[in-house]
C-alpha cells in the first residue's frame, strides 16, 4: 500500500482514477434513460454529475470539458451498452477519464 502526501503525483493520479470510476457508476445508472433518446452520443461527467446535454462527438465533449474544468478532471462516456460482461465493475476500455493537464 502506497501512502502519499497530498499534492504528490501518485495521490493526484489515484484521486483522478477514483473520480473517473465514481463518474462511471453515475453514468451506468443514467444509461437506460439516456439510451432512449441519445444512443451513440457522448456525455461529459464531473464530480458525479452529467454536465449539460449529450454531445454529438467525443471531441466536442472533450473541448467543453477542457474549457469548463481547469483542473482537467472529468470523464467522457459514450451512450452505448458496453460490450461483453462487465462483471461487478468497469473494464478499462469502458472508462474515458481524462486528465488534460498532461496534454
Amino acid at each position: 500500500m502506497l501512502i502519499a502526501e497530498p499534492g504528490h503525483p501518485q495521490m493526484e493520479y489515484g484521486e483522478a482514477l477514483r473520480q473517473s470510476i465514481d463518474n462511471y457508476w453515475v453514468f451506468k445508472k443514467l444509461l437506460p434513460r439516456l439510451k432512449e433518446t441519445f444512443e451513440g452520443k457522448w456525455v461529459l461527467l464531473h464530480n458525479q454529475q452529467m454536465i449539460g446535454d449529450p454531445f454529438d462527438s467525443w471531441e466536442e465533449a472533450l473541448d467543453t470539458g477542457k474549457t469548463q474544468f481547469s483542473n482537467g478532471r472529468f470523464s467522457i462516456q459514450q451512450i452505448v451498452e458496453p460490450g461483453g460482461d462487465c462483471g461487478d465493475g468497469p473494464r478499462p476500455d469502458d472508462l474515458y477519464g481524462v486528465d488534460v493537464r498532461a496534454t
